[in-house]
């Protein structure tokens, strides 16, 4: 049986926040997308019906208070509510919960503890797309560090000049990848970027 894709409305007034969020679910296999305004919030979770919204409290226009208190009443429990604020301290949890949000946490949250705190089925569907991802990371360090070897191996100096811009670009590339696909807050990110690093080290030490 095919795994239900995950689906997910980011709503946020601070469009870096909501569009690198959505943008990072879309990445792992989540149909994810993001608004930035509360009124539009509502109309476009009408449209795509979502099984998670996670909104800030702090929406321009109508409030996230005001938001989730439209969705509930519009999908009742098909609908998973989380409130997210960057001023903590001074948001009213009681507010949150008679609003008929599930769940509150401070936008400071990791972003794996926050998916966590969503819903268990998008955490997992996102823990599966980074293994996956670790794998091919991994595989492609592995590919380099054989290829290292070889270049201090040959004596070619066009040949080695050739292998060390390849095995550069393919270092950047697994970094690039790190930045892009993993979280921070995921396990295997410090331990991969310590391989590349160590990785780039070698091989600039080499042709120094």
């Amino acid at each position: 049986m095919a795994t239900q894709v995950q689906t997910v409305l980011v709503a946020d007034g601070d469009r870096g926040c909501a569009d690198s969020l959505a943008q990072l679910l879309n990445r792992h296999g989540v149909e994810a997308s993001s608004t930035y305004d509360g009124l539009e919030a509502i109309h476009l979770a009408q449209r795509m019906r979502p099984q998670n919204v996670i909104m800030d409290v702090e929406l321009p226009g109508t409030s996230g208070f005001e938001v989730a208190s439209e969705l509930r009443t519009a999908f009742a429990r098909a609908i998973r509510l989380v409130a997210y604020t960057g001023h903590p301290l001074t948001v009213d949890r009681r507010r949150v919960r008679e609003s008929g949000f599930d769940e509150w946490v401070p936008k400071t949250t990791p972003v794996l503890d926050l998916l966590r705190a969503t819903s268990p089925a998008l955490h997992e569907t996102v823990l599966r797309s980074i293994a996956v991802n670790v794998r091919q990371m991994r595989n492609q360090l592995t590919l380099a560090s054989s290829l290292l070897t070889h270049v201090e191996s040959t004596r070619d100096a066009a040949m080695r000049r050739r292998l060390h811009d390849f095995l550069a670009s393919r270092i950047e590339g697994v970094v690039a990848s790190m930045s892009r696909l993993l979280p921070a807050g995921a396990p295997e990110r410090a331990e991969l970027w310590a391989e590349a690093e160590a990785m780039r080290e070698r091989l600039e030490r080499f042709f120094a």
